[in-house]
């Protein structure tokens, strides 16, 4: 399951793509940019495919949003043998493992520094 949302920093605010792992509802991937873009999707994959290295046929759910819609972002799925899942509309339940996610990173404080960003995971 991916997510982006935003997080507040001196001078603005940065993008943050989550990957969770559905099952053990960990952060298993992420990017952090000031671009929400496919780039931003395809670093976060990336991250979790190294991490984690799933077996092909792994299914990844997302929303359908154009950075999971993009050709580079469905190419790395591809590469990998990853199998893409938009949903049509969000449930709740299917999405407030990354809501939850996502509320913890904008809880984020980055005067503790960079490193404490991990800590999520």
């Amino acid at each position: 399951m991916a997510d982006l949302t935003y997080v507040t920093i001196s001078g603005g605010f940065a993008y943050v793509a989550l990957i969770l792992d559905a099952w053990s509802r960990r952060v298993v991937g992420y990017a952090i940019g000031r671009k929400i873009d496919a780039r931003l999707a395809v670093q976060a994959l990336r991250h979790a495919i190294a991490l984690r290295q799933p077996l092909p046929g792994c299914v990844f759910h997302t929303d359908r949003g154009s950075q999971y819609a993009s050709e580079m972002h469905r190419a790395l799925l591809a590469q990998h043998g990853l199998v893409g899942s938009m949903r049509r509309a969000i449930k709740r339940r299917s999405s407030d493992v990354v809501k939850v996610s996502s509320r913890r990173v904008r809880a984020f404080q980055p005067a503790r520094g960079p490193d404490s960003f991990c800590s999520i995971c």
